[in-house]
């Protein structure tokens, strides 16, 4: 799994951010547009049905926050390592049985509640944002990209 994250993170962070980087970009801008093409593959899975918006906000916010930390680090490195954990994390705890990463999950749900999931996206966003932006010695990312 982790070759597999690695590869997308390359993708998208490494080829696709690149070519929006153009020095007159703002960071929310790159990672808005980041977080929707890293959404629109994503909404072929299988365990997308129905509505797409929550879907859509689920992948996409995910993808706006390793958008955000890799512009805001210069770095890969904690998008890769951050899709590689949850990707884990999620085939190892909980997962739907018809789920595009089908793996021995401790729980397994008939389909993703994407309600929820969404929320929880979202809401972890500027909580990681700042998490990380702490760790490496900046006192408020979120503020100083304003």
């Amino acid at each position: 799994m982790p070759i597999q994250t690695t590869a997308e993170e390359v993708f998208y962070r490494g080829w696709i951010q690149q070519r929006l980087e153009n020095g007159r970009r703002s960071i929310w801008v790159v990672s808005i547009i980041g977080g929707v093409l890293f959404a629109l593959p994503h909404l072929g899975n299988p365990e997308v049905s129905g509505n797409l918006l929550l879907p859509i906000l689920g992948y996409g916010s995910t993808g706006f926050m390793f958008t955000w930390v890799t512009m805001r680090d210069q770095s890969m490195g904690l998008a890769v390592g951050a899709h590689a954990a949850n990707n884990i994390l999620a085939g190892l705890l909980v997962s739907s049985a018809d789920s595009a990463l089908p793996a021995a999950s401790l729980w397994v749900t008939p389909e993703i509640q994407w309600g929820p999931a969404a929320f929880f996206s979202i809401l972890f966003i500027p909580l990681f944002i700042w998490l990380t932006g702490k760790w490496r010695g900046k006192q408020n990312p979120i503020v100083e990209a304003l």
